[in-house]
């Protein structure tokens, strides 16, 4: 199995999608980039692979270094005060 992730600097997946062979001539719902954020299609690891998306994408990040998915909790997305 293998997805679409939009994904920010620190390897958070912010949006995803799967892609599918079949779909490959048809038009699909992708997600686009934004300021400082990347797009990349990876390969799901199989011990994920028959789980639903919105998990994987809460249970795995992209690894900046070799740009493929790893299991690991997710840093915070939310902003906020960081304490001293």
């Amino acid at each position: 199995m293998k997805i679409t992730a939009h994904y920010n600097p620190t390897g958070v997946i912010l949006a995803a999608a799967v892609v599918d062979e079949d779909t490959y001539n048809k038009p699909v719902v992708v997600p686009k980039a934004s300021k400082g954020n990347k797009v990349g299609v990876f390969d799901v690891p199989e011990t994920m692979s028959r789980r639903p998306l919105n998990e994987i994408c809460q249970s795995l990040r992209v690894d900046a270094k070799s740009q493929r998915l790893v299991e690991g909790k997710q840093p915070s997305t939310r902003g906020g005060a960081k304490s001293r």
